[in-house]
């Protein structure tokens, strides 16, 4: 097991129910080659721990995982696969599974490692899942609905996400290549994933039904569906904070700026509609945070289209932030104090991001 040839990444918390049928399904591959699997366990307080440590102690050169001492999502850390996983990963080729979903055809990883060993040229390959609802029984459905391969490609890919994470398989990249991913807080973490891959070669599809994704009422995103003010009040900002990583990886690509952009613009408007039932500030957090996100949205709302209320709402939110660090200018002129450090760095960093551009 020195050289495993796939390393299979997972995350749990919580998953007492789900845990077993997880580990089960990646032990039951029958493969010509070596695998590892590597857990994060992030702080779960039912039994997941001891489940895991149970698979570890029967499989222990296969079952590698890491428990934290504290739940990291919690404390607003995300991204835990890249920063606490894949840099441990020793395989030539990376497989996703949460701990609350799992695998159903024996072989899966036979199947996308041959693809990828032929098709040099492929840095991911995928294949359709089940998706079962777990408060709705008889309700079932295909990710994605399409299979048309031509589809399958990073401009394509840009628009929306069509890679559910169980499914996916990557060719491990270069430590300089890997260097380069974003060690932000953002989410959806597996969609830049996908994306910061296909960077670098093709997407390959695989029609054959190999998975379960599980929609249940802990799952994010089925909260997301159910709760759409609470989810976006949570998480709308990473969902920003993800498109900015992700237009920094094409700084010349103008096309694939426009593509991010157009999503950005949907978020914000979602912002904007939960401000004005709740009176949250969303939009006034989105532009202190990322004014240069905003900016290049302001720029592309006027190239594509008239002046509307929303860019004018957008520019006096920028103008807002712009007053706040005068005003913070001025307090520095006064306090000398340990206040000033804080307002320093407070001042600066806005400063930084806010003034050197202009509308």
């Amino acid at each position: 097991m020195k050289n495993p040839k796939v390393s299979i990444l997972c995350l749990t918390y919580n998953h007492e129910k789900y845990i077993k049928q997880a580990l089960d399904s990646f032990l039951m591959q029958k493969t010509n080659f070596d695998f590892e699997v590597l857990i994060h366990d992030d702080a779960s307080t039912d039994k997941t721990p001891q489940i895991i440590k149970q698979y570890q102690k029967k499989y222990p050169q296969i079952i590698k995982p890491i428990f934290s001492k504290y739940n990291k999502y919690s404390k607003g850390i995300r991204d835990l696969v890249i920063k606490y996983l894949l840099p441990k990963a020793k395989g030539k080729y990376i497989a996703l599974c949460e701990g609350d979903d799992y695998w159903t055809h024996e072989d899966k990883l036979q199947i996308q490692v041959d693809f990828l060993d032929k098709n040099s040229d492929y840095v991911i390959c995928f294949h359709p899942v089940k998706v079962i609802y777990e408060d709705e029984k008889n309700k079932q459905d295909i990710y994605p609905p399409f299979a048309d391969p031509k589809n399958f490609n990073l401009f394509q890919l840009l628009h929306g996400n069509f890679i559910q994470t169980n499914s996916v398989m990557y060719r491990k990249l270069s430590k300089k290549q890997y260097s380069k991913l974003s060690k932000e807080n953002f989410s959806p973490g597996d969609w830049y994933l996908h994306i910061y891959h296909a960077r670098f070669g093709k997407i390959g599809f695989i029609n054959k039904v190999m998975s379960v994704y599980r929609r249940h009422k802990k799952g994010l995103w089925s909260n997301a569906e159910l709760n759409s003010i609470i989810h976006y009040k949570k998480n709308g900002l990473l969902h920003l904070s993800m498109y900015f990583e992700v237009i920094k990886l094409f700084p010349k690509n103008e096309e694939y700026k426009k593509v991010v952009l157009h999503n950005v613009n949907n978020i914000v408007k979602i912002l904007t509609d939960i401000d004005k039932k709740t009176n949250s500030n969303l939009l006034k957090q989105a532009v202190v945070k990322y004014p240069e996100l905003i900016v290049m949205l302001i720029d592309f709302l006027n190239a594509n289209t008239q002046i509307t209320p929303e860019i004018r709402s957008l520019e006096n939110q920028l103008q807002q932030s712009q007053l706040h660090i005068q005003s913070l200018e001025t307090q520095l002129n006064t306090i000398k104090s340990a206040k000033f450090f804080r307002l320093w760095q407070s001042y600066c960093r806005i400063r930084d991001k806010i003034l050197r551009r202009k509308i």
